[in-house]
C-alpha cells in the first residue's frame, strides 16, 4: 500500500514566513530560508548552500507529511523528474495505457487511447501533464503512479532483480536521479524494491474536500481528521485524535496545527480562502493497482 499526497493541499507551515502554504512549499521555503540564513552567517560557498538547503528542505517535508499523516517516516527516497527520462531510457521504452486520447502542447504529451509503449522522452511528457485533463493534477498523480508500477513490471520482466550486472547498471541510472536517507544505499534500495515487485502494489491518492484559493493560488481543502485515520488505519499504527476543532461548520476550512500536535480544523481570523463556485469537484480516483498488470489512467 502507498498513499500519494496531492503538492496543492494547504497546510500549516511551522517556522516559516507563511503560517500555511501548500505542502509542496515546505521544501523550497525551508530551502530558501536556510540558505538565506547561512549567508548571513557568512557562508558563501554555493554548493555548501544548496547542499544544506536541500538537506534543510527534505527534514521540513518530513516533518510536514509526518504531522499531516500521523506515521512515523523511517526512511525517504528523492526521484528526480528527469529520473523518469533516464529510467525509461535505460528500459527502452515503457508501457502505460490511456483511458482517452489527449494533445497537450505545454508538456508535449500527444497519445492516443489505449496500452502504447512510450519512449524516454515521451515517458517524461506522460508524467508531466496536468493542463487537459478533467482533474488536474490529481490526474498526473494517478499517471506517476501508473508509470511507476509500470516500471517495476519492466525491471521484473527484464529479470534486473536477479542479475547483479542488471542492478549495477540502474544503480548507474539512480545515482544521477535518486538521494536516500542516511543509512539507505542504492544497492539496498534496489533490492528492497524487488522484494515488493511481485506482489500486488496499490496507490492510493489522499482525498480532497474541495478546490479553493489561498492567498491567490488554487489550493486543495483537506480533512486532516480523515487522512490521519485513513492512513495510520492502513498502516497499523495506534490512531492519535485531533483536538477538537475550534471553527464553526459555516466556516470550516481543514486547516493544521502546531509542529507536534496533529493537525485540527482551527484557524486564525487573519487566514482566510475563498471558494471556487464554478470549480469542478475534486476526484482522487480509484486506487492505481499492479493487479491487473499495465492499469489505464486518464
Amino acid at each position: 500500500m502507498a498513499f500519494s499526497i496531492p503538492r496543492d493541499d494547504l497546510v500549516r507551515m511551522d517556522g516559516l514566513d507563511v503560517p500555511e502554504a501548500k505542502i509542496k512549499e515546505a521544501y523550497g521555503r525551508t530551502k530558501a530560508r536556510t540558505e538565506t540564513e547561512l549567508q548571513n552567517e557568512g557562508v558563501t560557498d554555493p554548493h555548501e548552500l544548496e547542499t544544506r538547503g536541500r538537506e534543510a528542505g527534505r527534514d521540513a517535508t518530513i516533518r510536514t507529511v509526518r504531522r499531516l499523516t500521523g506515521v512515523p517516516i523511517d526512511r525517504f527516497a528523492e526521484i528526480s523528474l528527469f529520473g523518469f527520462y533516464d529510467v525509461a531510457k535505460s528500459l527502452g521504452g515503457v508501457e502505460v495505457c490511456l483511458n482517452h486520447a489527449v494533445s497537450d502542447s505545454y508538456s508535449g504529451a500527444h497519445f492516443k487511447a489505449g496500452r502504447q509503449t512510450l519512449n524516454a522522452k515521451q515517458s517524461l511528457a506522460f508524467v508531466r501533464q496536468r493542463h487537459g485533463l478533467d482533474n488536474g493534477d490529481l490526474d498526473r498523480t494517478h499517471r506517476q503512479q501508473a508509470f511507476m508500477l509500470s516500471v517495476l513490471n519492466g525491471l521484473r520482466d527484464a529479470g534486473t532483480f536477479t542479475s547483479l550486472d542488471k542492478v549495477n547498471g540502474l544503480v548507474d541510472v539512480a545515482q544521477r536521479n535518486v538521494v536516500l536517507s542516511s543509512g539507505w544505499n542504492l544497492v539496498d534500495w534496489i533490492q528492497e524494491m524487488g522484494t515488493v515487485e511481485g506482489q500486488r502494489i496499490t496507490f492510493t491518492t489522499l482525498p480532497v474536500v474541495r478546490y479553493s484559493t489561498f492567498d491567490g493560488q488554487d489550493v486543495n481543502i483537506v480533512d486532516p481528521a480523515a487522512i490521519r485515520q485513513r492512513v495510520q488505519k492502513a498502516f497499523g499504527v495506534k490512531a492519535t485524535p485531533a483536538a477538537p476543532s475550534t471553527r464553526s461548520a459555516a466556516t470550516a476550512d481543514p486547516t493544521v496545527s502546531d509542529s507536534t500536535a496533529p493537525e485540527t480544523n482551527s484557524t486564525t481570523d487573519a487566514l482566510t480562502t475563498a471558494a471556487t463556485a464554478d470549480a469542478p469537484q475534486p476526484d482522487s480516483g480509484s486506487p492505481v493497482s499492479s493487479s491487473a498488470g499495465v492499469p489505464c489512467v486518464n
